[in-house]
């Protein structure tokens, strides 16, 4: 949860994938310390970013974003998605097929086919 907010902090700085890829490059560093810890990697990030530190920082201490994430958690849960990436290909006329997790590109293909032939 808090490299979410963290993310959505980044965000209000245009600077959402800058801070996605620093996450993404150390999660095994994030991964392994304890919450305040976290919080002081993320910060850090922040100022390697060029983020204005103090917007960045009330943002995160605030959790201003933990409402909004918590839901869209909780929707993609309602809508049976179990992690990261989950996909739905189709629409509403044909209805949807669910993909949950990394899937090569037939997967994806032999779904968009067989939708199109419908």
């Amino acid at each position: 949860m808090p490299a979410a907010v963290a993310s959505e902090c980044a965000h209000e700085q245009d600077k959402y994938w800058q801070y996605h890829d620093a996450l993404f490059e150390n999660q095994g560093v994030c991964n392994k310390v304890e919450l305040a810890s976290a919080i002081t990697i993320f910060k850090e990030f922040a100022t390697e970013l060029d983020l204005n530190q103090e917007q960045f920082d009330s943002c995160l201490d605030s959790g201003k974003y933990i409402e909004e994430i918590s839901n869209d958690l909780k929707d993609g849960k309602s809508y049976g998605i179990t992690g990261t990436p989950g996909f739905f290909i189709g629409n509403d006329e044909i209805g949807f097929v669910k993909i949950n997790g990394a899937q090569p590109f037939e997967a994806f293909k032999s779904i968009i086919d067989s939708q199109l032939n419908t």
